[in-house]
């Protein structure tokens, strides 16, 4: 004996199926690394194993995510002339943000010897980001040098720098 098949039943669980890869496909996942002067760049950027320079999270950090920067003192520690070079960029519907976890509690040092704070790598693809709530002093050339365009800078202090 021939079974017959429900068409609604089939209809109603394709759908679903549909929907379900749908859904899974559009969410981006988004991560939220964190940054500590206690830190360390070994770990993994959570909030209880933050990493320890901003630049780590920097080499990282994919459209979308967000970087918290913990309050405490931040400077050059590659040498590299900046404290964070930003040469990865988000999309304009997934933008990458950088932001100090209280306002102006993050400082970038540049201790009169580094040339900047942060500093777009004109090589890369750094557009789509934001900086928001730093303090960024004490550097040699700018704080921010912005060769990218797409990018949103608010809330910075910014002062005692050379140029």
């Amino acid at each position: 004996m021939k079974r017959k098949c429900n068409v609604g039943y089939v209809l109603a669980a394709i759908c679903f199926f549909v929907l379900v890869a749908a859904v899974g496909i559009g969410k981006a996942s988004a991560a939220t690394y964190y940054v500590s002067p206690t830190g360390s760049d070994s770990s993994g950027g959570s909030a209880t194993a933050p990493f320890r320079t901003i630049q780590k999270a920097a080499n990282i950090v994919k459209p979308g995510d967000t970087v918290v920067v913990k309050d405490g003192t931040y400077t050059d520690t590659s040498s590299q002339g900046s404290v964070a070079i930003l040469g990865r960029g988000g999309t304009s519907s997934a933008w990458i943000t950088f932001k100090s976890e209280n306002k102006w509690g993050a400082v970038l040092d540049g201790q009169g010897t580094t040339d900047a704070g942060f500093y777009f790598d004109v090589d890369g693809n750094a557009q789509f980001i934001r900086i928001e709530g730093f303090e960024i002093k004490n550097m040699a050339v700018v704080g921010i040098s912005d060769y990218q365009s797409n990018v949103y800078i608010f809330n910075n202090k910014i002062h005692d720098v050379a140029r």
